[in-house]
């Protein structure tokens, strides 16, 4: 499976689910800067690139946040939200991934 920003943090979510319920897994994930931590309380190093950028502004990627997920879905599924809080023991059942990011890219650090 392959997904890039959003799309990235859908099938991490949709392979966590998979693992969850026993199901077929998919054979590997390509991330694109993917979205890993979707909390409006993270903080990265990266997001500091974005806090007046012209094209992708912090002001955007919240918009787009909001627009992906609410704070009360967020609060009860975080695990699944927000890639960067799965277990370990899930995160072993993963299958191969690969993480393409840009150097400037505010989800980098994430």
């Amino acid at each position: 499976m392959i997904g890039d920003s959003a799309g990235g943090n859908l099938i991490i979510a949709i392979t966590t689910l998979a693992i969850q319920k026993g199901v077929r897994i998919p054979d590997g994930l390509n991330l694109i800067y993917p979205a890993i931590a979707l909390s409006k309380t993270a903080f990265s190093p990266s997001a500091l690139l974005c806090l007046d950028d012209v094209f992708l502004s912090s002001t955007f990627l919240s918009i787009c946040s909001g627009f992906y997920t609410t704070d009360e879905v967020s609060m009860k599924k975080p695990k699944i939200l927000s890639p960067s809080v799965i277990p370990d023991d899930i995160l072993a059942m993963f299958p191969p991934c690969r993480f393409t990011i840009a150097g400037h890219d505010p989800l980098r650090d994430d």
